[in-house]
C-alpha cells in the first residue's frame, strides 16, 4: 500500500499575475519519476505506470520534461543525477513540478525517497542508500521559480522493516518548505493509501483526470482531486491538506470564461487548447509506441483512441491489416446476405487473427471466403444479437436483471457489433458494462463497469440517481454524448435497464448493445479490464 503525499511549495512573488496555462513550454518544467521493480525490497504494481500517466498529462498540459517523459526504476546515483539536472533546468519566474511515486520513508522526522537499489541494514546505511525529499525542495528555492509543486506519491508501509532500522518511523512527515506552500496528503496522516486494482492508483487517476479541467486555480484542482478520490474509494481514503497563503494564482489549463466585475486583468487566464487536443500534438509525430500507449491511458475513449492504438501496438496493427487484404469481394451466404469476416474488422482496434484463418502478409490466396469470425455468424443463440423473443419494447425498469429482452427500446436505439465497432473508431462514445456482478471480468476495451446502472428499480430509484451522478461528471453534462450501455448477453436486462436510465434522464443519444459481451467475443474485439469501476458510490458533481 502507499501513502500518497502531494507537497506544493508555492513561492508566489507578492503581487504577481495569475500564471496562465498556455505559458512557454519553457517555463514549465517537470521532473516525473516512477520507482517499481525494486531489488532488495518487494516490487510495487502501480508507481512506474503512474508516472508514465502523469508525465503524458503534464506534457499536454505544456510542461517540458526532463528526460523527455517519465523516468522510471532509478537506482540512487540515477535519482540525484535526475533532481540535479531538474534543478538545472528550472527557470526564475517559471514554474517547477517535481513527481515521485515508489517507496517513501520518515526518519527522525525527514522524508526520503527510496531508489531501486537501496538496501540499507542499519540506520547509518540511511544517508547513503536513500536520497533525503529536502533535496527537491533546495533545488527549487535555488532556482526563484515563481511555483514549485512537489508531489511525493510513496509507499507508507516500511519495507526495510525487519533489518533493523527501527529509527523508520511510519508513514511521511510534515515538511518544511518555502514560504507560500500547500502540504496535500492523499489521505489522513497515519491512514494508507489505495494502490487501486487498475493500471493507476486512484490518487494517480485523479490526478490525470483532474489537472487539465479548464480554470481550476490550483488549490481547487487539488481539492477536486482530493473530492475524487475520496468517493472513488468509497471514503476509505480522506485527503489531508495543510497550506499557507498563496500570492498569485496559477492554472494548469485554462478555458473561456466570463470575468466578474472589477476583475484585474492579470487574474484572468488566457484561453488555452483543449488538453487532449494539447497532449495529442505533442505526440502526433511520434514514432515511440510508448508515447500513443501513455495517450490511451489518460483518453482511453479519446477523439484519437483508435489512431493511438494503432500507433501503440504496430506489430498487431500490420497483422489487422493484412487480414483485410485476404479478401476483395465480400463472402456471402446461400442467401446472398453478406457475411462479415476477417476482411471487414477497421484496424483501429486491431487483434491477434484467429488461428483458424491464419493471415499472413502475403499476397491474397484465391480463396475469398475465409471462415467468418464475427458475430455476424454466432457460435451459441446468446449472440444473436437480433434474436426475437416476442418481448415487447417498455419504458419500465424491469423488476429482474436476466431473462428474454426486445428487440427496441423506446426513445434509443438498439446497435449491433460492426455499428459499435464503426462508432469506437471515432473515439467517441462513453461505453459502459452495466453488469450486475460483484465479480472482476474482461470486458469490451475501454468500458466503463456501473454494475449498479442496471439493477431493478427501487422507491427512490436510487440506481437512477447514482447514474445521473455519474454521467454528468464523465461527460460534463453533454447530453448529446453518445452513450452505449451493455450486458453479458441477449438474456440479460440490465443493459436494458441501464440504458432506459440514461434515456429518462435526458440524455439523447443513447444505444442499447444487444449482443453485449457474448456478441463481441464472438466477434473477435479486443477486450480488457475496465478503464473504471464506479460500485455504488456516486461522484461528485
Amino acid at each position: 500500500m502507499r501513502q500518497a503525499f502531494w507537497a506544493i511549495a508555492a513561492a508566489a512573488m507578492l503581487g504577481g499575475p495569475a500564471i496562465a496555462a498556455d505559458a512557454p513550454d519553457s517555463s514549465r518544467i517537470a521532473l516525473v519519476i516512477g520507482n517499481s521493480a525494486y531489488r532488495n525490497v518487494p516490487a510495487l504494481t502501480n508507481p512506474a505506470n503512474d508516472a508514465r500517466g502523469v508525465a503524458a498529462t503534464l506534457k499536454g498540459l505544456g510542461f517540458t520534461l526532463v528526460g523527455d517523459g517519465a523516468e522510471t526504476d532509478l537506482d540512487k546515483p540515477a535519482l540525484e543525477k535526475a533532481i540535479r539536472s531538474f534543478g538545472e533546468a528550472l527557470k526564475s519566474g517559471g514554474v517547477g513540478l517535481f513527481y515521485y511515486a515508489g517507496h517513501g520513508l520518515q526518519v527522525h522526522g525527514e522524508n526520503y525517497l527510496v531508489p531501486v537499489d537501496a538496501n540499507p541494514t542499519k540506520e547509518a546505511d540511511i544517508d547513503f542508500e536513500l536520497v533525503d525529499a529536502n533535496l527537491v525542495l533546495r533545488q527549487m528555492e535555488e532556482a526563484n521559480a515563481k511555483l514549485n509543486i512537489v508531489i511525493l506519491d510513496a509507499c507508507r508501509n516500511n519495507p526495510f522493516g525487519g533489518t533493523g532500522t527501527r529509527a523508520i518511523a511510519s508513514g511521511l512527515a510534515q515538511m518544511k518548505a518555502p514560504e507560500g506552500t500547500i502540504i496535500s496528503y492523499a489521505t489522513q496522516p497515519g491512514n494508507v493509501a489505495s494502490d487501486g486494482g487498475g493500471e493507476h492508483s486512484p490518487f494517480a487517476t485523479a490526478i490525470m483526470s483532474t489537472l487539465g479541467m479548464p480554470n481550476l486555480d490550483v488549490l481547487a484542482a487539488f481539492n477536486q482531486i482530493g473530492v475524487k478520490v475520496k468517493k472513488d474509494t468509497g471514503d476509505s481514503q480522506q485527503p489531508w491538506v495543510a497550506n499557507s497563503p498563496i500570492d498569485g494564482e496559477f492554472y494548469f489549463a485554462t478555458g473561456p470564461a466570463a470575468a466578474s466585475p472589477g476583475q484585474a486583468v492579470t487574474a484572468a487566464a488566457p484561453a488555452a487548447d483543449d488538453p487532449e487536443i494539447v497532449f495529442w500534438k505533442s505526440i502526433a509525430k511520434s514514432t515511440n509506441p510508448a508515447d500513443y500507449q501513455a495517450y490511451l491511458d489518460t483518453y482511453p475513449n479519446g477523439k484519437f483512441a483508435s489512431l493511438a492504438k494503432v500507433r501503440a501496438n504496430p506489430a498487431t496493427a500490420t497483422q489487422a491489416m493484412a487480414a483485410r487484404q485476404i479478401t476483395t469481394t465480400p463472402a456471402t451466404t446461400t442467401s446472398g446476405v453478406p457475411v462479415q469476416t476477417a476482411a471487414a474488422t477497421p484496424p483501429a482496434h486491431p487483434t491477434p487473427a484467429p488461428t483458424t484463418t491464419a493471415p499472413t502478409t502475403t499476397a491474397p490466396t484465391t480463396s475469398t471466403t475465409p471462415p467468418p469470425t464475427t458475430a455476424s455468424t454466432p457460435k451459441t443463440s446468446d449472440a444473436k444479437e437480433m434474436r426475437d423473443y416476442g418481448v415487447a419494447p417498455t419504458t419500465q425498469i424491469s423488476a429482474t436483471d436476466h431473462g428474454a429482452t426486445p428487440t427496441s427500446i423506446p426513445s434509443g436505439k438498439v446497435i449491433l457489433t460492426e455499428a459499435l465497432v464503426d462508432l469506437r473508431a471515432h473515439g467517441m462514445p462513453v461505453v459502459v458494462d452495466a453488469i450486475p456482478s460483484v465479480l472482476e471480468h474482461q470486458t469490451i476495451q475501454g468500458a466503463v463497469w456501473m454494475p449498479f446502472a442496471g439493477l431493478a428499480a427501487t422507491t427512490p430509484d436510487e440506481a437512477t440517481t447514482r447514474l445521473g451522478q455519474v454521467l454528468d461528471h464523465m461527460t460534463k453534462k453533454d447530453h448529446t454524448k453518445p452513450l452505449v450501455f451493455f450486458c453479458s448477453r441477449v438474456t440479460c436486462w440490465a443493459g436494458y435497464n441501464a440504458a432506459l436510465r440514461a434515456i429518462q434522464l435526458g440524455y439523447r443519444n443513447v444505444y442499447w448493445y444487444r449482443g453485449g459481451l457474448a456478441a463481441w467475443n464472438e466477434a473477435g474485439q479486443p477486450m480488457g479490464k475496465p478503464v473504471l469501476t464506479i460500485r455504488e458510490h456516486p461522484v461528485a458533481r
